[in-house]
């Protein structure tokens, strides 16, 4: 579910317990209105359910898309993204679902964290070029980690995120097929606690 519905949910069940109060006096019903937590609990358990990826205690999610338990993942006609996030460095998996063949610019990649576009060292699978042309039902991968010149290496930081604050990280991919022209693919993640 969406963080949209979620809200909704939230704020009707308020509403119907605010309701429920008035109705009934709660001083002599004091006992009763424990129950009302009962949907709050399970509307909060779900919400921990529908968790993207869990690293450590950090929880990654799409901002955008569908969220899927234990996985960042995200299928089109074309092509099958998969993400497994690390706090130093993301691995991105592409399967090309079409009966063209697809094709992966990994030197057009960007991520940007918090609004902010860094450097990132790309290193493809099998040591492919920054080019790579993916037959039908086959994948390539890469890992993407910041540039070395950086004193920060992590995409994002578990102490930091711990601490309340969290991050917004933005993965744009170049890819196409023989059907479509390159297009770049934009990837919005929210890491938060778990």
């Amino acid at each position: 579910m969406s963080l949209v519905l979620y809200i909704l949910v939230a704020v009707a069940i308020a509403l119907v317990a605010n309701l429920l109060w008035i109705y009934c006096d709660f001083r002599k019903y004091k006992k009763r209105f424990r129950i009302l937590l009962l949907p709050i609990l399970l509307i909060s358990y779900t919400d921990s359910l529908s968790a993207q990826y869990i690293d450590h205690d950090c929880k990654v999610s799409f901002r955008w898309y569908d969220n899927q338990r234990g996985e960042l993942k995200y299928q089109s006609n074309e092509l099958t993204y998969h993400f497994i996030p690390n706090e130093k460095e993301w691995e991105i998996i592409i399967k090309n679902n079409s009966e063209e063949e697809a094709k992966i610019n990994w030197k057009h990649t960007q991520l940007i964290i918090n609004g902010r576009n860094c450097e990132i060292a790309i290193t493809p699978k099998n040591g492919e070029g920054d080019v790579v042309s993916v037959k039908s039902q086959e994948e390539a991968s890469c890992r993407i980690q910041l540039a070395a010149d950086k004193k920060n290496k992590k995409i994002y930081d578990r102490k930091d995120i711990r601490k309340g604050n969290r991050k917004s990280i933005s993965l744009i991919l170049a890819t196409g097929t023989n059907k479509q022209p390159k297009f770049f693919h934009t990837f919005d993640f929210v890491v938060t606690v778990n």
